[in-house]
C-alpha cells in the first residue's frame, strides 16, 4: 500500500512505512527473509532524506537493523555503523525512547556496559504510558530484558 500511494522512489515517507512493513517481515520470518534485507537498507536510506520522521525513525531502525543483521557475506551487518546511525538517532532527537533503547542495544553488544545503562535509563524515563499508550507496556518489557542482561 505504501508502495502504491507513493509519489515516487524519492518519497522518504514512503519508504519508511514500506521499510516497517518489510521489517515486520523479515523479523518474523527470520533466516528464511535474508534476502529481504538489501531491500530494506534502500528504503531506509531513501527515508533517511527526511530524517525527522517519527523522530529518527530512519536513523533508528536503519541502526537497529545494522546491529541485528548477519554480517557480510550473509548480510549487511555491522555494528560500527549501528552504532553510529544510533547514536545520531539518540543524540539529535532524544524525545524518542526508541531511540535510547536501540542504542542501549548496540553498547551491550559492543561491551559498553556503562554506556547501555545510562542508554536504558533515558530510555524508561521517556516511557510513559499516556502518551505512548500500549507500546509502553511493550517497551518498557523490551528495557527490562535489556536490563536483565547488563547484569
Amino acid at each position: 500500500a505504501a508502495r502504491l500511494a507513493s509519489s515516487g522512489p524519492d518519497d522518504a515517507e514512503a519508504a519508511y512505512l514500506q521499510a516497517l512493513n518489510l521489517g515486520l517481515y523479515v523479523r518474523a520470518k527470520g533466516l528464511a527473509a535474508v534476502g529481504r534485507l538489501s531491500e530494506l537498507v534502500a528504503l531506509l536510506k531513501t527515508a533517511g532524506a527526511q530524517p525527522d520522521l517519527d523522530q529518527g525513525g530512519p536513523l533508528r531502525v536503519l541502526g537497529l537493523l545494522y546491529v541485528r543483521a548477519p554480517a557480510w557475506p550473509a548480510g549487511p551487518g555491522d555494528l560500527d555503523i549501528g552504532l553510529d546511525l544510533l547514536r545520531q538517532a539518540a543524540g539529535k532527537y532524544p524525545e524518542h525512547p526508541l531511540n535510547h533503547l536501540f542504542y542501549a542495544q548496540a553498547l551491550i553488544e559492543a561491551d559498553d556496559q556503562a554506556g547501555a545503562r545510562r542508554e536504558l535509563d533515558q530510555a524508561r524515563a521517556l516511557i510513559v504510558a499516556d502518551r505512548h499508550g500500549d507500546w509502553a507496556a511493550r517497551w518498557k518489557a523490551e528495557a527490562d530484558d535489556l536490563a536483565a542482561r547488563l547484569r
